[in-house]
């Protein structure tokens, strides 16, 4: 009988003498596996289970891979992100900062490569999922224009 585990999450099995247990880690995206905690690196790895068995609780150890995520303005010309380049690995946290550079634009939100809204704030804490760019979405600063006037009216008219 072959029991099959996989290190996505905590599994359980029941084993007896004379079976073979047969361990699989398979790794999220963006990471790879490294060892199990007893620092055996064989993947998938099988166990003889036996009255020597010492060791019936396993970790699969993943890393992950590096990855470079390039931040970019969507629209040149309307502001600055503070760092270009970032090289990290999957699941570490990268901080976003967007700068307010023309006061003609006004920062408005942090988007993936296909366009889905990531954040509003200027600073962001992104976590490294894969090689990805992420772009500082500026807009039109909006200013609001008033005039009074005391004895008469006033025409407001923008081009």
């Amino acid at each position: 009988m072959f029991l099959c585990l996989t290190a996505v999450a905590q599994t359980e099995a029941v084993a007896r003498c004379g079976q073979i247990v047969t361990l699989t880690a398979q790794p999220a995206e963006g990471f790879f596996f490294v060892r199990w905690s007893d620092n055996v690196t064989d993947n998938p790895r099988e166990i003889e289970i036996s009255s020597e068995t010492t060791v019936t609780d396993f970790v699969a150890i993943f890393e992950g891979k590096e990855f470079t995520i390039n931040v970019r303005v969507k629209e040149e010309g309307t502001g600055d992100v503070e760092q270009t380049t970032f090289t990290g690995k999957a699941g570490e946290p990268i901080t976003l900062d967007a700068i307010e550079s023309d006061p003609c634009y006004q920062f408005d939100h942090w988007e993936d490569a296909s366009g889905t809204s990531l954040s509003t704030s200027k600073t962001f804490a992104y976590t490294i999922l894969g090689e990805t760019t992420v772009y500082a979405v500026f807009v039109d600063r909006e200013f609001k224009i008033k005039a009074t006037a005391d004895h008469g009216t006033v025409d407001i008219q923008v081009q």
